[in-house]
């Protein structure tokens, strides 16, 4: 089982280290997550596999804006400066993080969910 998203992350206003230690989920794994997500939070799934496709290609450990943004759903750290790249590049942060923002219509966040 998967622990809560707020036992992992206590709190996110200040860095937490640790050492992630899950391995890289494949596409489909992602994809078995996102269903979760969307299904928690009462979103749709295949939005949220459209902002992860366009966003990252499945890469959790994705890259864009010369680093500033970061894993599978690209979490601009200029924008969210309380999230670490530890939590950005954790698959179920990132989804939780989607899944949370799409229920509270902020998908505007996403330049892929306006395209």
């Amino acid at each position: 089982m998967v622990p809560k998203i707020e036992e992992r992350y206590p709190s996110t206003s200040f860095a937490i280290p640790f050492v992630l230690t899950r391995p890289s989920l494949s596409k489909q794994g992602i994809k078995e997550r996102i269903q979760f997500y969307a299904d928690k939070y009462g979103v749709s799934a295949e939005v949220m596999e459209k902002v992860v496709s366009c966003e990252s290609g499945y890469d959790p450990h994705a890259l864009g804006d010369f680093s500033k943004s970061r894993g599978l759903v690209q979490i601009h750290s200029t924008y969210h400066p309380q999230i670490t790249d530890e939590m950005a590049f954790d698959v179920d942060f990132s989804l939780d993080f989607l899944a949370k923002n799409l229920k509270a219509g902020n998908g505007n966040l996403w330049s892929c969910y306006r395209v």
